[in-house]
């Protein structure tokens, strides 16, 4: 079954919400918190949330013209878009997908961290 746009954009905030709260879950023992968010209805809902520790920084982003997951990673503050950000992973989020692939995702990306 097609899913409307609607839809679509309602289970791509989910599942980035899901990757966040695993990267959270993943992180914060590790004394890192989110310092910045930003989210971009005009360009295809793209948006990122940065995590540091004040020693490094993981930025999760959501690419919503490409449709794909990204996790990067820098070092040294200040942590900001043009720091030297390094990619630890990218993910696709399919057009037609399953729920198994959806929940996959956040597991595939706290995965990179390790």
């Amino acid at each position: 079954m097609k899913q409307n746009v609607s839809e679509r954009l309602n289970n791509i905030n989910n599942c980035f919400q899901q990757v966040k709260l695993a990267i959270d879950n993943k992180l914060g023992p590790e004394g890192y918190l989110i310092i910045d968010e930003k989210y971009s209805p005009e360009a295809f809902g793209s948006r990122y949330a940065t995590w540091s520790n004040n020693i490094d920084a993981v930025r999760l982003v959501w690419d919503g013209k490409d449709e794909w997951f990204y996790l990067y990673i820098a070092y040294n503050p200040p942590f900001d878009r043009i720091a030297n950000w390094k990619e630890l992973t990218y993910i696709p989020y399919l057009r037609e997908h399953d729920l198994e692939y959806a929940s996959s995702i956040p597991l595939k990306i706290v995965a990179s961290l390790i």
